[in-house]
């Protein structure tokens, strides 16, 4: 099923271009495993320019290798096999190899790809902060770059969030309607391509499955996005807080792939369209918000950056909703985002007043009887059913088809291929910024709960 793993066609010769490649998601963080992995599984080979790694400047191959070989400590150890091979692959094996610089704000500088890129098909890969976007999309077109010749391609990625604030998203919108193809900028969240996320994709794509999932048979439905990390030493989160970090993107994802009515035709394009329909429809229970943040945020001690400004950014956010649709009907939602809990999970867990006769005959259970379906897409990629009444459970097996392997190499092959159903939509990514701004705009009221680090999600809750 091309929607779960992606089409078995080979990869298209491209030239990849990584503009932000001197930051730490490209250089220590998730893109650096994906290319690691492409690199030593040869999945880009065949392309004359396979990957080309840009900083704002132009600085000498040898420290940037050194630094990113080693990481920090947030990052997964490569192997010298892995090493070698992606120097191979971004031309970076020889001694007197540079990471090109382009300055994102110059259009006169993209002309430096030009006599290498000719006519040839390319994708831009921007990591870059969301305030770079607009003059980054202004510039791909001005320099001629993003034009795309007959048969050919030319398509853009641009990382998450989609604008730092509602407006800015709404201004990009605009540009990508009057300056560019449809479908030609593609927006990424890479919790849309972990092969948990998919693996819960494929397991509510079965039809039995499914037909559990709505009103006749919900009782609750719970979305739940925990991580033990902390994140106040990251400049961002400090000035953002979970809503706009996390819950306007990655949490609405989670609840969206799970929720969204699944389309009859089999495209990219149709699942994206019923994810954002889905999005759209939500309405958030506003005496339900909730926010907190863990003891010590701010303390140098627990990881505050010495002499950073106090954050009052939110760290626990929950909140009740429910989904306009004949699906869902009354079924209350709830969501719920925290980081320095006890433990890692994302994923949803779907209570069942009763279970349908097809999906009991399949699971060789009684009818009728309630169940909890609990689905794990990171930090494991789990499925398991609990039945309350008879304490028993049951352990759903991992779609064999999808692949185990980092999410930004799935990302980047499938923007190579054009296959479109993990990037985000820009109206899917504007209706996340309407429960955004419905949010803030409710919380800025409440006042911040105080919590223990590493405590559970359940104590927290309680208070």
């Amino acid at each position: 099923m091309e929607l779960l793993v992606g089409s078995s066609r080979p990869l298209p010769s491209c030239h990849f271009y990584v503009f932000g490649a001197t930051g730490d998601l490209v250089s220590k963080r998730a893109v650096r495993d994906a290319m690691v992995q492409l690199a030593e599984t040869h999945t880009l080979e065949g392309s004359r320019d396979p990957l080309v790694l840009l900083g704002q400047q132009t600085v000498p191959a040898g420290p940037y290798l050194e630094a990113f070989r080693t990481g920090d400590a947030e990052s997964k150890p490569i192997s010298q096999t892995g090493f070698e091979a992606f120097k191979k692959l971004a031309r970076l094996d020889d001694p007197e190899a540079q990471i090109l610089g382009v300055s994102v704000k110059d259009a006169s500088d993209y002309q430096k790809l030009a006599p290498e890129l000719g006519d040839d098909n390319a994708v831009f890969y921007g990591a870059l902060p969301p305030k770079l976007y607009g003059v980054f999309l202004d510039n791909l077109r001005l320099s001629g770059l993003s034009r795309q010749s007959r048969g050919g391609f030319r398509r853009i990625l641009l990382e998450k969030p989609f604008g730092n604030e509602s407006s800015e998203a709404r201004a990009l919108n605009e540009k990508l309607v009057h300056d560019f193809q449809p479908g030609q900028v593609l927006l990424v969240d890479h919790f849309l391509a972990y092969p948990g996320m998919t693996n819960m994709l494929s397991f509510r794509s079965d039809p039995v499955v499914d037909e559990a999932l709505s009103s006749k048979y919900v009782e609750k439905f719970d979305v739940k996005v925990l991580e033990s990390i902390k994140s106040n030493d990251r400049p961002y989160f400090r000035d953002t807080g979970l809503v706009k970090d996390m819950v306007q993107n990655h949490a609405i994802q989670v609840f969206s792939t799970m929720a969204c009515d699944l389309p009859a035709e089999e495209n990219g394009d149709a699942i994206r369209a019923q994810r954002q329909q889905v999005v759209q429809n939500i309405e958030v229970d506003e005496a339900s918000c909730r926010r907190g943040q863990f003891e010590g945020f701010n303390d140098p001690a627990q990881g505050s950056p010495p002499g950073a400004a106090p954050s009052q950014a939110e760290t626990y956010v929950s909140f009740r909703f429910k989904v306009k649709s004949p699906r869902w009907g009354a079924v209350p939602f709830r969501l719920v985002n925290a980081k320095g809990v006890d433990h890692k999970r994302s994923g949803v867990d779907i209570y069942l007043r009763a279970l349908p006769e097809k999906l009991a005959s399949r699971w060789s259970v009684p009818a009728g009887q309630p169940a909890v379906i609990h689905t794990t897409m990171n930090p494991i990629a789990r499925i398991w059913v609990d039945f309350p009444t008879t304490q028993k459970s049951l352990e759903i097996p991992y779609d064999a088809r999808v692949p185990d392997r980092p999410p930004y190499a799935t990302l980047f092959c499938q923007a190579i291929r054009g296959e479109t159903a993990i990037f985000a939509t820009p109206a899917e990514s504007l209706a996340a910024w309407r429960v955004a701004d419905q949010l803030t705009a409710v919380l800025q009221k409440r006042p911040l709960i105080s919590y223990r680090a590493g405590i559970s999600i359940e104590q927290i809750d309680d208070r």
